[in-house]
């Protein structure tokens, strides 16, 4: 996936929550930035790996709740597979802390 193709998945997904991708403005002195902004509700990351492992997927499903803009914010990670077809081959994930707290 070129670097403009995981930019377009990003936007994608971020579109999906009705917001945008966040773009360059990832950081800053309080520590990172979610993916996606004007996602109300959502604190959400966004990735495209050629070989996805479990320890960078339990990474970015953590980072998406430190990441979170608002503490209500339901948080998840979205991982694609590089060079397969983009929705049949994306998973969403979130901690089993973030599930329990949103929907148990």
């Amino acid at each position: 996936m070129s670097s403009s193709a995981w930019k377009k998945f990003e936007q994608y997904i971020c579109s999906m929550f009705g917001g945008k991708r966040r773009g360059a403005d990832y950081g800053d002195q309080f520590g990172g930035k979610n993916d996606c902004i004007c996602t109300s509700g959502w604190s959400i990351e966004v990735k495209s790996w050629a070989h996805p492992s479990w320890t960078a997927m339990l990474s970015d499903a953590r980072k998406a709740v430190a990441r979170k803009e608002n503490p209500d914010d339901i948080a998840i990670a979205v991982f694609h597979w590089k060079g397969h077809p983009r929705l049949q081959n994306t998973l969403v994930a979130m901690t089993l802390e973030e599930f329990k707290e949103h929907f148990l």
